[in-house]
């Protein structure tokens, strides 16, 4: 009997422990809170494959294609890789990163690319960390690489009829045109006044805070630069 009664106090006063919690410590609700929220807090960011390093040097990413990882879920990845997308589960405990395999469409790309070489690499990472604005995946060995990423950024046009489309900065000085889903990697082109980019089929020429987009078989006019980057 005196047992019994030992065992419930023990667990009533567990049980208060485990909802409130002493002074100065966080309650069960609060630390899975804490998490979710922990550095570094990728939910709701998109970036863009800047190059990798090892002890031996600095590889930039390939000058064709794009490479981009968006983080709208939290629990899975939307892959860029070349010319084609996809997505992976990933988790990330506090600075702990694993990501999944990486199922992409397979779409023929122009020659140059490295998607296998980003996606191995991602695959291999185990540690995400944001340092001055930039994304660091890295393994944890001394020797490993560690693939950095730099904030995408984007300029967004509406145009008539509703449609949108986003400009993308890209390393170095090339872009990429997002439509309806899709990235097209473009390079600047010299014109008469204002700016141009042209790649893969489409041209973006604008002025000021208006643009027109080409895209072969669907031409974007009337487009407005709107308010703010994302």
């Amino acid at each position: 009997m005196r047992a019994s009664l030992l065992l419930l106090g023990i667990l009533t006063l567990a049980g208060c422990a485990s909802q409130s919690g002493p002074a100065g410590t966080a309650s069960p609700s609060s630390v899975l809170g804490d998490l979710f929220s922990a550095d570094p807090k990728l939910l709701g960011t998109r970036w863009v494959w800047g190059d990798s390093s090892t002890a031996s040097g600095r590889q930039p990413a390939p000058r064709s294609g794009i490479y981009l990882l968006d983080f709208s879920s939290a629990q899975f990845i939307r892959v860029t890789a070349d010319c084609n997308r996809g997505s992976a589960k990933y988790t990330l405990d506090g600075k702990a990163f694993k990501a999944g395999p990486v199922a992409l469409t397979r779409m023929a790309c122009a020659p140059g690319g490295q998607a296998g070489r980003f996606t191995a690499e991602l695959a291999r990472a185990e540690r995400a960390e944001i340092k001055d604005g930039e994304l660091l995946l890295s393994q944890t060995a001394a020797t490993a690489s560690t693939m950095r990423f730099l904030a995408l950024q984007s300029r967004r046009y509406e145009c008539a009829g509703k449609l949108k489309f986003g400009l993308v900065d890209l390393p170095g000085k090339d872009v990429a045109l997002e439509f309806d889903g899709r990235y097209y990697r473009a390079a600047a082109v010299t014109v008469a006044s204002g700016v141009a980019y042209e790649g893969q089929g489409v041209r973006f020429h604008g002025k000021g805070d208006e643009a027109m987009l080409d895209l072969g078989e669907q031409a974007l006019r009337g487009c407005k630069l709107q308010p703010g980057k994302s």
